[in-house]
This record gives C-alpha cells, sequence and structure tokens, in this order.
C-alpha cells in the first residue's frame, strides 16, 4: 500500500484531511471514522491517522474530490465543537499506531507516565551542567555505536571507500566518542585559517546580518514534506530508553541539527544550493565525526568552533548570529525545531551520499520531536538562555590578533591623515612658487612630490614590519601568519 501525500488543517467544527490520491475511481474510496482514528483507503492508497482529540461520525461529515488536481477533501468533525486539535503539523505523529511498550524496558517515543515510585524525566529537572568525569571507553565487540540515540555501528564503513567525503572520521568503527572528540580537536587546530578569520574580521559580510530568514515569515511553506512519507514507516518504529539522560542526549544533538541548518540558511540566504548538504553536514559535529557533545555548552562551542574553522564567512559575530537564531527556533516550539529537521531531511533526501545521515541521524530525531513534551522543551528553552558563550572560550587567540589587526588599521588611517596634510600644505607651497618662476618652481614641485611618497611608503612599510614581528609571535598549532599578508593588511 502507498501512503498517499496530505496535509491536515482544521476550523472550529472540522478537522480537514486533504489527500493527493490522483488516477482513481472516487466511488471506491472507504473512510472509517471512531474514537481518535481516521482511515482511508482506496487501492493503492491507505492513510491511518491518530489524533490527539476524538473525532466522530454525526451525519456533516463529507468529502469533496476535485478531478483536475487528483485531491479529495474530507471534512471530518470535531466530537467537541471549538476545541483546537494540537500538532497537527506532526506527520509522523499522526500516522505513529498506538503501540504496547516494547519487551526489554524501551518504548515508542511517546508520553510516559509514573508507575508506582518510578517517575518520568518530566518530575526531574535535567542536569544541563552535571560534573563531567572523563572515563576510558571501553569498545564493545559487537562495534562501536553511533547514530540517533546510539543506535547503530557497521553502518558507515561499507560506504566510506566509495563515498570517503561522507565523514571527516575515516575509522567510524574504531573510534570510542571520547577518541572522536579528541582527533576532531586536533583537527580543528590544524584546519583553522587564521587569515581567512582576519580578513572575514576586517570586511564584515552584513548581508547576513541584513537577511530575515524565510522561517520568520512563513514556515509553513518553508520545507516541502512530501519527500518524508516514504520514511514514514521507518520514524514510526524508532524506540529510545525511557531514562533522563537519554532523553537529554537526544536534545543535546537537536540543538547541534538546528544550528547546522540555519548556518546553511544563512550562508545561501535561503535559496538552497548544491552545496547545503555539504553546509549542514560540516558544522554539526554528529554528522561529521559521529560525534555527540556531552551538554548544551559543549554543543554550541563545538558548533562555532566548526563555523570558524571551516564555514564560507568565519566570523565570531556571525557565530553570535546564529546561536541567537537557535533560541528563537527553539522558543518558537515544537512546531518549528520539527520544520528545521524536515529541511535537514529534504536537502539530504536529494544528495549523491548525505542521504545516508537521514537513516543514521535525522529520521530518528523527527521522530523524538514529533513526541516531545512542551515541559522538557521549557526546560531546554531555560538552559540555552543560560549559555554564554566567548571568544575566550574557544581554542584559537581571537582577541589578541584582533587586537593586533584593530591597531594596525587605526596606525593606517593615522598615517592617511597626515599624507593628506602634507599633501595640502605641497600644494598651497607649489601655487605660490610658480607665480615667480614657473620653471624652477614645477621642477621643484616634482621633486617635493617624490619626497613626500617616498616618506609615506617608508612609514608604511615600518608599520607593517611592526604589526608582522608582533603577529609571528603567536601560532595556532604548528601554523604562523606569513609576513606578506601581514603587510597587505
Amino acid at each position: 500500500m502507498l501512503t498517499p501525500r496530505f496535509t491536515v488543517a482544521q476550523d472550529d467544527n472540522f478537522v480537514i484531511v486533504t489527500l493527493h490520491v490522483p488516477y482513481i475511481k472516487i466511488s471506491d474510496s472507504e473512510f472509517f471514522i471512531e474514537g481518535t482514528e481516521f482511515k482511508f483507503y482506496i487501492k493503492p492508497y491507505y492513510l491511518r491517522l491518530n489524533f490527539a482529540q476524538e473525532i466522530c461520525e454525526d451525519g456533516t461529515e463529507k468529502a469533496e474530490h476535485n478531478v483536475n488536481t487528483g485531491d479529495i477533501v474530507v471534512y471530518v468533525p470535531k466530537r467537541k465543537k471549538g476545541e483546537h486539535f494540537e500538532d497537527l503539523d506532526m506527520l509522523v505523529k499522526l500516522l505513529a499506531p498506538k503501540v504496547p511498550s516494547k519487551p526489554g524496558g524501551s518504548v515508542l517515543i511517546e508520553d510516559v507516565t509514573c508507575q508506582g515510585t518510578e517517575c518520568t524525566p518530566e518530575d526531574d529537572d535535567f542536569e544541563w551542567h552535571w560534573e563531567q568525569k572523563l572515563q576510558q571507553e571501553t569498545v564493545e565487540l559487537s562495534g562501536v555505536k553511533y547514530g540517533f540515540n546510539s543506535g547503530f555501528h557497521g553502518y558507515y564503513e561499507s560506504f566510506l571507500n566509495e563515498y570517503p567525503d561522507l565523514l571527516d572520521n575515516k575509522t567510524p568503527e574504531q573510534l570510542s566518542n571520547e577518541e572522536r572528540k579528541e582527533n576532531m580537536a586536533r583537527c580543528h587546530g590544524d584546519d583553522f585559517n587564521m587569515e581567512h578569520y582576519l580578513c572575514d574580521y576586517l570586511e564584515p559580510q552584513r548581508h547576513l546580518h541584513e537577511f530575515n530568514p524565510h522561517y520568520r515569515d512563513n514556515t509553513t511553506s518553508w520545507v516541502n514534506t512530501d519527500g518524508i512519507l516514504s520514511d514514514i514507516p521507518a520514524l514510526t518504529r524508532q524506540y529510545v530508553t525511557r531514562d533522563r539522560d537519554s532523553i537529554q542526549s537526544l536534545l543535546i544533538g537537536t540543538i547541534d541539527l538546528i544550528y547546522a541548518v540555519v548556518h546553511d540558511h544563512f550562508i545561501t540566504t535561503g535559496e538552497q544550493s548544491p552545496e547545503s548538504a555539504w553546509n549542514i553536514a560540516k558544522i554539526s559535529s554528529q554528522l561529521s565525526w559521529l560525534y555527540l557533545p556531552r551538554d548544551l555548552q559543549e554543543v554550541l562551542e563545538t558548533n562555532v568552533i566548526r563555523t570558524l574553522t571551516y564555514s564560507m564567512y568565519r566570523d565570531f559575530r556571525f557565530c553570535e548570529l546564529l546561536m541567537k537564531e537557535v533560541r528563537y527556533i527553539v522558543g518558537c516550539g515544537k512546531s518549528m525545531i520539527y520544520q528545521c529537521l524536515l529541511k535537514i531531511h529534504d536537502i539530504f533526501r536529494h544528495h549523491d551520499f548525505y542521504y545516508l545521515h537521514n537513516k543514521t541521524f535525522v529520521n530518528g530525531y523527527i521522530a523524538f520531536v514529533s513526541r516531545l513534551k512542551d515541559s522538557d522543551l521549557d526546560k531546554l528553552r531555560v538552559a540555552l538562555d543560560a549559555i554564554k558563550i566567548g571568544k575566550e572560550d574557544l581554542p584559537f587567540p581571537l582577541v589578541e590578533f584582533e587586537g593586533y589587526c584593530d591597531v594596525s588599521e587605526s596606525e593606517s588611517e593615522t598615517d592617511s591623515y597626515v599624507s593628506t596634510e602634507s599633501s595640502e600644505e605641497s600644494s598651497d607651497e607649489s601655487e605660490v612658487s610658480s607665480s615667480s618662476n614657473d620653471d624652477d618652481d614645477n621642477g621643484q614641485h616634482h621633486k617635493m612630490l617624490l619626497n613626500q611618497d617616498g616618506v609615506k611608503s617608508e612609514k608604511g612599510s615600518d608599520a607593517g614590519s611592526h604589526l608582522s614581528t608582533m603577529l609571528e609571535e603567536l601560532s595556532i598549532g604548528e601554523r604562523k601568519l606569513k609576513a606578506p599578508l601581514i603587510e597587505e593588511l
């Protein structure tokens, strides 16, 4: 059976389900309405939706068929008129069947209630900044695990030979999470380019700060959800454990993905490009190194470090803008986060090899967010607002380099001002001399200008040499800035 493309809306009296089912015989269609469940069937299409509130058959239900578009619009009566149905844009949640708990302590991603003395994660505050203790990880015989809720192992190994650019982590089946972190940090030190950073610092990209992201205007048209329907069976079977730490780590991973897709949205100014998949995968530590940071502070710091190392625009002010947008999206609620994840899914599914990340990461996070509790989201919002990241928190001496550049720029402006005054005085003197003796004074005038240029050149050389000497005393890893670039700056 095929799951048809569909959308769900509502008014005070009806839930309105629009199904795209072209080339059918409408007289063969069947509808079923009972409790919270709605079913539609016509060969070869089948759709079952589970709502949070009750629907009913009271004689007002109806369906309209548009032959030209192939759409059927079904008006399903609400049992309580005027009641607001929540999460109608969460396709995964609507399509998920109501299944009992899975043996072994794992359950579908759904609401959990207290049983006896055991309470759900909702009753306890998340420890976003718990004490971290470094422990030596042991690699299981079955292989290291990664992906959504650490649910995969042995998945990427067979693809890396054919797609070497799929991951920065070239040995995904051999490194523990801590080893991935160490190797990733080492690559940050090797790949960071201070020259690129200083260029963007001195010439900021103002269009990034003036850009109005599309999701602030109209979230419903920001993402094409048609492609997600093919993955619905996999999404509805995603499992997580019910313990508090697992849910917290999944929220941290969600922030990692939100930052990555917002980064691409600003880089491309909302126009999806062939580089969009790379922009997302490269900035996310999960999608590039299979590394999941331990807390919110670390995940945002890692995102900022990777932006300053690999992004097209490497400016800390740009990173601050991206973190602000992440807070905005989380503050907008579950629906906006859901749209961001659908955007990643849509971008990846059109790529030659990044589509593999949909199975290991994105599908699971979509299912997780669709069943996320509002109380958990409120705690995440409060924790994000408390996070402050400065340049001093990063492993690069940004403050020192920016300070030297500011001094050099100030000296250049001073030299330019002095040179301008000298030029004006020379011009006045030349005019006075020219009234007495044109030939001699013209030669004198030319000589004066040549001397003036010589002085200016000498000053510029001294300033560049002084700045170069200071900058070369600092280094990133084993690399130092080259003197010619510094003289140019």
